[in-house]
């Protein structure tokens, strides 16, 4: 195997963990409502069709939707968790990704929480070094009640 050859895996293993810690810094921003930290996760023409007849285009609309969704005064916690990441490199500065995700979402006053299973079919783009979220779309898979209760 070549020098070049070497270099350019090392080049894709780090693109790949730096893409992993993107989608890891998404998760905690929602988990923290930080809509700010989410939002800088986008490139500033980022399409995003988040299900539901829901499209986003562009940071103002992402960030006008997760301020309504996230600063509900009924949300108390919206809580994902994600795996299964697939990443693929499509030039050098683009890769697409695919995750499998659940969201755990806690409202005040309810003993019930509703959860959801999510694919997520995404876009990056390297911008000034950064990798960002370019496009996104959800693919929801399944809903559920869960009983919340106290205690472990």
């Amino acid at each position: 195997m070549t020098t070049v050859a070497n270099e350019d895996k090392i080049r894709q293993y780090i693109d790949k963990s730096d893409i992993q810690e993107l989608r890891y810094c998404y998760w905690y921003a929602i988990l923290d409502k930080e809509v700010d930290a989410l939002v800088e996760l986008f490139t500033d023409d980022v399409c995003l069709e988040y299900g539901f007849g829901i499209e986003l285009r562009g940071k103002k609309e992402v960030r006008d939707f997760f301020n309504q969704l996230l600063g509900s005064p009924e949300l108390v916690s919206q809580v994902p968790r994600g795996a299964n990441g697939i990443i693929q490199f499509t030039g050098e500065n683009s890769a697409s990704g695919r995750w499998m995700v659940e969201a755990l979402s806690i409202r005040e006053g309810q003993d019930i929480a509703s959860l959801s299973s999510v694919q997520y079919f995404e876009e990056y783009a390297r911008v000034d070094g950064q990798w960002k979220i370019a496009r996104m779309k959800n693919d929801y898979l399944y809903f559920e009640s869960v009983q919340l209760r106290d205690g472990p």
